[in-house]
């Protein structure tokens, strides 16, 4: 019993003994440091991922962002200056005369001369016109106060929007005879030039008394 304990005790003092419980003790060491390590490599590649996530989120809400008036320059003509590329822009415009001749620009009825209204139509009286006193003579004559009473402003505003664009007139804009009355009013009232002008007041005047 003693020998054996002293062979045991013999054994672990021997170089060799405390070699291989050192190796020992340095892998129960070292390996939780290879751990650590990998798991902090895993830490720090989730966080360049979010920071990335984050900067990409950042670049996004830019590129939402209305573009500033140096990048505008820039897109245009390599830093060129607004202005001069409006002011270029606006000097090769076609001038209004040109546009009318080519039917691309139209006049509006309402509120336009009486003049240019009867040249385009080639009419001596426009043609909106023509149609609100035939239609009047023909169904508004028994009306009492047909020019008096007030017809509703949204169908007015409606027939005169008919009329400048010319859109086919709704029909039943025409039923009702103080729609019709009150857009003929509209029409001469948004005249740029009155219609009774001063070179016939006079006369005009004068027959009447």
């Amino acid at each position: 019993m003693a020998s054996s304990l002293f062979n045991s005790l013999k054994r672990k003092g021997s170089r060799k003994y405390r070699r291989s419980r050192e190796v020992n003790d340095d892998s129960l060491t070292r390996e939780p440091r290879k751990i650590s390590a990998a798991s902090t490599s895993a830490d720090a590649k989730t966080a360049n991922k979010a920071r990335k996530g984050y900067k990409s989120k950042e670049s996004q809400e830019e590129d939402s962002q209305p573009p500033s008036r140096k990048q505008l320059a820039n897109a245009i003509g390599g830093g060129s200056d607004i202005r001069s590329v409006l002011r270029r822009l606006l000097s090769n415009r076609p001038p209004i005369e040109t546009l009318r001749e080519k039917g691309i620009y139209q006049d509006l009825t309402f509120g336009a001369p009486l003049e240019v209204v009867c040249k385009r139509e080639c009419q001596l009286v426009p043609k909106f016109v023509q149609q609100c006193i035939n239609h009047i003579e023909s169904c508004g004559l028994e009306c009492q106060g047909v020019y008096r009473t007030s017809g509703n402003m949204a169908s007015v505003n409606k027939l005169k929007y008919q009329v400048d664009h010319n859109a086919q007139v709704d029909p039943d804009l025409w039923h009702d005879i103080t729609v019709v009355t009150s857009a003929l009013k509209l029409y001469f009232r948004e005249l740029p030039t009155s219609l009774l002008t001063d070179r016939f007041y006079k006369q005009v005047t004068a027959y009447i008394g």
